[in-house]
């Protein structure tokens, strides 16, 4: 997923200066531009099958929460909505309606953010500040006795790497599915297509499979952003008792997301310190990523021209890939 990112996001803003974004679903791909999304899905009979519709996002509805640090939480937000929706199209195209309502409806879906909110909860911020606990009572303490300021950037340092452990161990996990490595194809084919539209080269497959998977602006370069920028802001905290870390590390998700957001934003606009920052990032999509197929890049164009607006056909010399 590459996240959206404009100089301004007011309708007044030059187009040159959106950075397209995008997601992929269930065989095939969603592209989100300034005001559209479209989701492209290669049915079973080999046909593309396109749905666009206009967005409605919260920062389009209230403008004063296009602020620095609050728009980042804002922009996860509808991130996540127009990702439930572009999935619920795809699965509706390959699998049927029916068995789409029964994986993605309403009632499925609210059940699993559920859970998987619990569960990542205790993963993500109750597992690794409880077990660095564990390690401070029988090493951590010792070894720096007597130099608090270290003692808690080190337990922090640790709580982080613990952090980050689980999260490659979930990726390398599910990157074993076959279904996901479906999606991973589709994922490297949204790279490709975006990075081929900002070179200003035609959009074709020829030209998109030239381009490299990896892309600074990808979701997965903005979890590494969060999971280093809770080091940093959670040392702040100190290392007081385990409930009030767990209530500290829920308060601050919106803040670390925010700059998480704000950082991958700048990196996005090739501001040199921040495209180093999001370098971990860049990297391990290695995982989250696929070579893909021809076909593949062919949904993930189609997707992509449906959302250029007018004033953009310019920067894609024609003839573009049908």
């Amino acid at each position: 997923m590459l996240i959206n990112v404009s100089e301004k996001s007011s309708e007044t803003s030059a187009d040159k200066d959106f950075l397209y974004g995008g997601q992929a679903v269930i065989e095939g791909v969603m592209m989100r531009g300034k005001t559209h999304m479209a989701v492209a899905v290669r049915k079973n009979d080999n046909e593309i099958v396109l749905h666009k519709e206009e967005l409605n996002t919260f920062l389009k509805r209230y403008k004063f929460l296009d602020k620095p640090l609050v728009r980042g939480s804002v922009v996860l937000v509808d991130a996540l909505r127009m990702g439930v929706r572009a999935l619920f199209i795809s699965a509706k195209e390959s699998l049927g309606e029916e068995e789409a309502q029964k994986e993605l409806g309403p009632g499925a879906i609210a059940v699993t953010f559920f859970f998987s909110f619990l569960i990542g909860i205790a993963l993500f911020i109750v597992f690794p500040t409880w077990v660095t606990s564990l390690i401070k009572t029988q090493h951590i303490t010792d070894m720096f006795a007597n130099k608090d300021i270290v003692n808690v950037i080190v337990l922090n340092f640790v709580e982080g790497f613990i952090r980050v452990i689980i999260f490659l161990a979930y990726v390398l996990l599910i990157s074993q599915m076959a279904e996901i490595k479906r999606i991973f194809q589709y994922h490297g084919a949204e790279h490709k297509v975006i990075y081929n539209y900002e070179s200003g080269k035609p959009l074709t497959v020829e030209n998109a499979k030239n381009f490299s998977c990896r892309h600074p602006r990808c979701g997965t370069s903005f979890i590494i952003m969060v999971l280093i920028m809770s080091i940093i802001l959670h040392a702040l905290w100190g290392w007081p008792d385990l409930w009030v870390r767990i209530v500290s590390r829920l308060v601050m998700l919106p803040v670390i997301a925010g700059l998480a957001y704000e950082m991958t934003r700048l990196a996005g606009k090739k501001n040199p310190f921040f495209s180093v920052l999001v370098r971990p990032g860049v990297w391990l999509q290695v995982l989250t990523t696929r070579n893909p197929s021809d076909d593949q890049i062919e949904v993930a164009i189609k997707a992509f021209k449906e959302i250029l607006p007018e004033s953009c056909t310019g920067n894609i010399p024609s003839p573009s890939a049908s």
